[in-house]
């Protein structure tokens, strides 16, 4: 369930959806620069057909902007939309993260592709921050250290396994 108080908006057939774009260091796209009809958000917890113990899958963001949009490559992309003219309270969607900025082939138009924090965090190579961690510790000093190392802010909870102590075993 989405905590949101329009929530119910997005189920109705005729409603009016803007799309905010907000790039870090440059500001927000406007609506001459963003191609709305194109913007495409995949999510999924995995994709195949069937579901893999302990897979899980970047979001996927692509739309397109005019040419006369500032690069974005590399940029973080603050995301959210406002639903019939609620703009004191827009629906977050998310933040991403520019991996590809390409033009078309009329090159009028850019097709951007941005995937959400764990998209960057799957193409990190850990190996070097595994070497240094000093084990044994618990599992939950090891999440916190992963998610410390990679930045992303994680929300204050306690798991079933916090407990359990990771060592290194070859």
């Amino acid at each position: 369930m989405i905590n949101y108080p329009y929530a119910n908006l997005f189920n109705r057939d005729i409603c009016k959806k803007e799309w905010i774009i907000s790039v870090d260091g440059v500001g927000a796209l406007t609506n001459a620069e963003l191609d709305s009809d194109s913007i495409e958000l995949q999510e999924s917890l995995c994709s195949d057909s069937d579901l893999v113990y302990g897979k899980c899958e970047s979001s996927i963001l692509k739309f397109i902007v005019h040419e006369v949009a500032p690069e974005l490559i590399g940029k973080k992309l603050t995301v959210s939309m406002v639903l019939d003219n609620h703009a004191s309270d827009p629906f977050s969607v998310g933040t991403y993260y520019v991996v590809s900025d390409e033009p078309t082939l009329d090159h009028d138009v850019r097709k951007i592709t941005a995937y959400d924090a764990l998209g960057i965090v799957l193409n990190i190579d850990y190996s070097d921050w595994y070497k240094a961690l000093s084990l044994p510790m618990t599992l939950k000093q090891f999440r916190d250290a992963f998610f410390n190392h990679v930045g992303i802010t994680q929300e204050s909870t306690t798991l079933i396994m916090d407990n359990l102590q990771v060592e290194r075993t070859i």
